[in-house]
């Protein structure tokens, strides 16, 4: 394949992708969009117009500023049909990610994998269905999948500009949501070599200066959502309690003892860890298999927190996905899923092992996003913006597996020529 034959089939791939999410975000209608977190994002960005950041009538640091000041732009812009600019809007950054996934591919496959990779984020159901969610992870893709393709090229390439340039889209990427907070400081401990020193001290100032001025910012609530996730994440009933906490008592009490819990925890982090602790004691061999099966529920299928089954947060009509071929991607894909996950984990472990620069990276990144979410929560609604880096982990698994495979089947093709 040529360089120009690839270079038309990838752009032909950006197209289709953002084709997909147009028609998708056109046509699909979603059953209260506006409902749990979205709510709160709306809120942010109304406020963000009157001067101030918070939720309710004074300003907080609950959740971060970067996806409630791309949802204020949308109103300033569209007035009464800021929806649908967002949305139009988020189809052009899940199209500009699998751009850049292929580009990132580059970086150490052939361009066959490369193609396969923005191939299966083109048609990934959850990718395309958060499009049409008032949510933040198409935008938290779009800039973690940036960060790390710059993070990459500043490595190899040792460049102050890259490393400038990735620095601020880490900073962008933790402006939509603070999890990504200590990723780029580990991979420039990781790379923090002679050659590569100063490229790597260009990424992590601007990062640092964004992520301090926003943590220094005096208002409440700003390592709430820790605190809380550390205790939701302990229990394993209470995403299916959250989703059926008016449906029935059982639920509701679950979702009491959780929020009694979490009270404790706000207000007496050693009161609320000691409690915690306790509690997941009295049963040591169930909470080790619940946090030990957090890794793969993470990247799970099925939304917990959700008024649908799939890849869905909330129900909708005439969703796209439950139409032929894209039927048949969400099929094959959900499938495919746990065969995904299991060769990631392999090519992350085997990446790490080798350090092998552009894929340790990736290995990194998805070995850290597992580990906090194991902490914390894991639900596959947030693996959508890590989703690129398990797809490259998993297609460099099969390139990989194509390589040895071709390389065994010629030494033994010479062995057998020398026999005969």
């Amino acid at each position: 394949m040529t360089n120009r034959t690839f270079n038309l089939l990838a752009a032909g791939l950006v197209l289709l992708a953002l084709l997909v999410r147009v028609y998708y975000v056109l046509v699909v209608q979603v059953v209260n969009p506006l409902g749990g977190d979205a709510f709160e994002y709306v809120n942010y960005a109304k406020h963000l117009m009157r001067g101030y950041f918070g939720s309710g009538e004074v300003s907080d640091a609950y959740r971060s500023p970067g996806y409630p000041l791309t949802v204020a732009t949308a109103m300033l812009v569209g007035g009464d049909a800021w929806p649908r600019y967002l949305l139009i809007g988020q189809a052009f950054m899940g199209a500009a990610t699998v751009g850049l996934t292929i580009a990132l591919a580059r970086q150490w496959m052939p361009m066959w994998a490369a193609l396969v990779a923005g191939l299966l984020l083109t048609l990934w159901p959850h990718h395309i269905a958060f499009t049409a969610e008032v949510l933040g992870e198409i935008e938290l893709g779009l800039c973690l999948t940036g960060a790390l393709l710059l993070t990459v090229l500043t490595v190899e390439r040792k460049s102050l500009w890259l490393g400038g340039a990735a620095g601020a889209a880490w900073a962008a990427a933790y402006l939509v949501n603070p999890i990504v907070a200590l990723l780029p400081v580990a991979i420039a401990a990781i790379h923090w070599r002679k050659d590569t020193r100063q490229a790597v001290l260009a990424t992590l100032i601007p990062f640092i200066l964004v992520a301090g001025l926003w943590s220094m910012r005096d208002a409440p609530g700003g390592s709430d959502r820790v605190w809380i996730n550390l205790v939701q994440g302990s229990y394993p009933l209470y995403h299916r309690a959250y989703v059926s906490r008016n449906a029935h008592p059982e639920p509701a009490r679950i979702m009491a003892q959780i929020d009694a819990e979490t009270t404790v925890m706000l207000k007496d982090k050693n009161a609320g860890g000691h409690a915690m602790a306790e509690r997941l004691a009295s049963d040591l061999p169930a909470s080790a298999s619940w946090y030990a099966s957090k890794a793969y529920l993470l990247w799970a299928w099925d939304v917990r927190i959700s008024d649908a089954f799939g890849p869905y947060v909330h129900a909708t009509k005439d969703s796209l996905l439950e139409t032929v071929p894209l039927s048949l991607a969400m099929s094959i894909t959900r499938t495919l899923n746990p065969i995904i996950f299991g060769l990631a984990l392999l090519s992350a472990l085997y990446a790490l092992a080798k350090r092998a620069p552009a894929a340790g990276i990736l290995a990194l990144s998805f070995a850290y996003f597992t580990a906090v979410h194991m902490v914390l929560q894991a639900e596959p609604r947030y693996s959508v913006p890590y989703r690129p880096i398990e797809l490259l982990l998993f297609v460099g698994a099969i390139a990989a597996a194509t390589r040895w495979f071709a390389a065994t089947r010629k030494t033994g093709w010479a062995h057998g020529s020398e026999r005969q």
